[in-house]
């Protein structure tokens, strides 16, 4: 729907309606019990859908894309979508999100956090 309608305008406008509308994953920071294939099966969707979106042939690099266009890859969303998760469990006071973070902690890598927030 978006690359039909808006498929004349700049890079930039598309730019910002794709993070807007394609970079929402709800509950992504969730996301821990997925097999590699499934994971696998949503990252080439994400990459196909920007190869789409903004036009690029199939055999472009999707580094090269990605950098072009600023867009994180899609692991970066994942782990950063976890990382403020954890932070936000961490400020509750309530002791079943502090019982929930627990579980959570040996799923969620502690080292992306510090990259993204430092």
């Amino acid at each position: 729907m978006l690359t039909r309608r808006f498929s004349k305008c700049s890079v930039a406008v598309k730019l910002q309606l794709f993070k807007t509308f394609c970079l929402c994953f709800y509950d992504i920071g969730l996301w821990c019990n997925f097999t590699p294939g499934a994971f696998a099966k949503l990252q080439s969707a994400y990459v196909k859908c920007v190869k789409i979106y903004f036009r690029f042939s199939k055999f472009y690099s999707v580094t090269m894309m990605l950098s072009e266009l600023a867009l994180p890859r899609f692991e970066e969303i994942v782990e950063k979508s976890r990382c403020d998760l954890r932070q936000q469990m961490s400020r509750s006071s309530n002791g079943l999100v502090s019982l929930f973070l627990v579980c959570l902690c040996g799923n969620i890598c502690p080292v992306f956090c510090v990259l993204f927030f430092f």
